[in-house]
């Protein structure tokens, strides 16, 4: 029962803010789907880790779409890839980097996705400051905050650029360790023990004024960030994130994220200080290797971001668990991919009307995804044209799910016939091949005619043959109808007996063949109708007579009364006007019956 709730829910999908994404987002989708088609492939053309590349190429070609228009509604769009792609970026660093522990990929990581703090201090100013560089009020924090980020190249060309400046200023005292650092920073890797010595000679000398003593304290600041010291490096850098990875660039020996938090907790107000930026736990959980926080971080974004992670994890057989899921009073427990995958692709065919892509989805989760799907085309409006419909149905066709095809054909021809579209209905049935359904289709047509006067056209059906009872009725009713209008009173003889000779025909509906029959029981000259026929006709007469109750005359009444409005409304007063057309149909018929037969006999 908590299954079949579950399958409910997941249907009615509706993903945190997703009524705030932009219709462009569709874009995003539709590609990211052709890739997870390719990677599910049962020979795939890719690996894992090409997939995962591949996905973030699909992102960042989302953002430079957005990227084109002003729109105010795309900008937030773009903030919102933006923090898609450095969550998306790192996974790939983590989780699915051919090299482990790639720092380097790390850091350029960091400094991608936080391009602004390259940018906050002006370097062509300082580079070109009219009294050196070493004077600029940005010097320092512009040195320091290249070294954090791990660009020892701007740091050895600011520092290349200082050192003439030095050698002629008050600031000498300073220059042996200045050139020191710039010889240490021209060759990687940085030869570490020459930065100690460095620090310690410089801790060692004397200054002689404020100055210089600021220089020499900044200058210790920077070395001490390159040799890997955690306390100043968290000092100087924007969060702990920042710290981290600056001192694992410089020294590996720092040990993982999570031992490093270990020694150095993050402040509880800590966070990201962009809104281009996703938040610190969910980066943290990442860095430090905890899949399953880091999915339950990720919930607040996107769901297009936690099918694809985490069916990205389960193909590499990284995650194995089951989440409990609540389903009112109880609770199942589904595996982390298939949830996510199911409620994310429930959302694309909802809000986007991706159900192609949606339904592929939901096959890569087992047997609970096949029932998704069939829980969905079930409750599948169908309001749809036939080229649409035929679409879904060879879906289901090429997927196993011919049953459920039958169904919806089934229910679109029942929608058919209540809007009285009976072509298209016996389309649908026939389709189906659910031919039991196709004769009460003919039936409803007589009902609809003795309730309309309108008669359905049966040509419109080309060549198609049927073989039911009321198919064959309305078929010969039809045709007696039409050639009665055009006075062919001979063809419409033949099509009379071949409705009274049939034992077929029930006695309501023999009621109305026998009168149309009027017209040709009047003019037995040009009908031809033989003795044996009106014998035929007095039998079936005095059957209806006897054995009819006033029921069976209802469909004459509605035929003959094209005001409906005149029907009465109460039963006790239909009875008695049903009795009274019959005793009306027995009077005028037995007459001419009557005459016709004085004339023939």
């Amino acid at each position: 029962m908590s299954q079949q709730q579950y399958i409910k829910d997941v249907c009615c999908s509706t993903l945190p803010n997703i009524t705030e994404y932009h219709k462009i987002r569709a874009t995003l989708y539709r590609q990211s789907y052709l890739i997870f088609q390719k990677l599910h492939q049962r020979s795939s053309s890719i690996t894992v880790n090409q997939a995962v590349k591949e996905y973030g190429d699909v992102l960042n070609e989302q953002i430079e779409l957005v990227e084109q228009y002003y729109e105010l509604a795309l900008n937030k769009e773009r903030q919102e890839y933006l923090k898609l792609s450095a969550i998306w970026q790192l996974c790939q660093i983590v989780y699915f980097s051919d090299q482990k522990d790639d720092i380097e990929a790390l850091v350029k990581w960091y400094n991608r996705t936080n391009s602004s703090l390259y940018y906050e201090y002006d370097r062509q100013a300082i580079f070109n400051n009219p009294e050196g560089p070493l004077e600029h009020p940005s010097f320092w924090p512009f040195a320091i905050r290249m070294t954090t980020l791990g660009r020892i190249d701007q740091l050895s060309a600011l520092l290349k650029r200082t050192l003439p400046g030095i050698s002629f200023s008050r600031n000498s005292d300073i220059l042996p360790y200045a050139i020191a650092l710039n010889d240490i920073t021209l060759n990687l890797p940085l030869n570490k023990e020459k930065l100690s010595t460095t620090m310690a000679n410089l801790r060692a000398s004397k200054r002689f004024n404020l100055k210089i003593d600021h220089h020499a304290q900044q200058l210790l600041v920077v070395m001490a960030i390159l040799s890997g010291d955690e306390a100043i490096t968290l000092e100087h850098t924007q969060d702990d994130i920042h710290a981290y990875i600056c001192c694992r660039f410089y020294q590996p020996t720092v040990g993982s994220f999570t031992d490093y938090s270990a020694r150095h907790p993050p402040l509880s107000n800590q966070s990201s200080s962009s809104s281009l930026l996703p938040s610190q736990n969910v980066l943290r959980s990442i860095i430090a290797g905890d899949i399953y926080q880091a999915i339950e971080e990720c919930v607040h974004y996107d769901w297009w971001l936690l099918a694809h992670l985490t069916d990205l994890l389960s193909m590499n057989q990284m995650i194995d668990r089951e989440i409990n899921i609540p389903v009112r009073q109880d609770t199942i427990s589904v595996p982390v991919k298939s949830h996510f995958i199911l409620y994310y692709a429930s959302a694309l065919k909802n809000q986007f009307g991706l159900w192609k892509q949606a339904y592929s989805y939901m096959f890569e989760c087992g047997d609970l995804g096949k029932e998704v799907v069939i829980e969905h085309l079930n409750s599948m409006d169908l309001n749809m044209d036939d080229s649409a419909l035929t679409e879904v149905m060879d879906f289901c066709n090429h997927h196993s799910l011919e049953s459920t095809a039958i169904e919806l054909y089934k229910r679109k021809a029942s929608m058919c016939m209540e809007s009285k579209d009976y072509k298209k209905a016996l389309y649908y049935y026939r389709t189906s091949k659910q031919h039991q359904y196709i004769d009460t289709v003919f039936y409803e047509i007589i009902w609809h005619l003795a309730m309309t006067g309108r008669w359905f056209d049966i040509s419109s059906l080309g060549s198609e043959q049927f073989d039911g009872i009321y198919y064959t009725i309305y078929q010969h009713l039809y045709n007696l109808h039409n050639h009665i209008e055009r006075s062919e009173l001979k063809e419409a003889a033949k099509e009379f007996r071949a409705l009274v000779d049939s034992d077929s025909v029930p006695n309501h509906i023999m009621a109305i063949v026998i009168w149309e029959g009027l017209a040709l029981v009047r003019d037995l000259h040009t009908s031809q109708l033989t003795s044996a026929d009106i014998l035929r006709i007095k039998l079936l007469w005095q059957k209806l007579n006897k054995l009819s109750p006033a029921q069976d005359f209802k469909l004459l009444y509605f035929y003959n009364n094209q005001d409906k409005s005149n029907v009465p409304e109460r039963d006790g007063d239909l009875e008695s006007v049903l009795r009274y057309q019959k005793q009306d149909f027995l009077d005028t018929t037995g007459v001419w019956f009557s005459r016709a037969l004085e004339k023939i006999i």
